[in-house]
């Protein structure tokens, strides 16, 4: 796996896992990664992933089981 490093503008007031989020989310929602795999990539179990990409936005493309 990959290992990415990012700097930020200090005026972005996100924490490290808000950005996680919205990195899997985005992944998630172009179809890069299913649920699953976005939830695992920010080490996240399925339910709890899937209650924090809702409350950034996204919404879900498949069924969640």
């Amino acid at each position: 796996m990959k290992k990415l490093s990012l700097t930020i503008p200090d005026n972005l007031q996100f924490s490290e896992l808000e950005l996680e989020i919205i990195l899997a989310g985005g992944l998630y929602k172009h179809k890069k990664l299913t649920l699953d795999e976005a939830a695992d990539l920010i080490n996240l179990s399925k339910s709890t992933f899937v209650e924090l990409i809702k409350k950034h936005g996204f919404s879900l493309l498949e069924e969640t089981n």
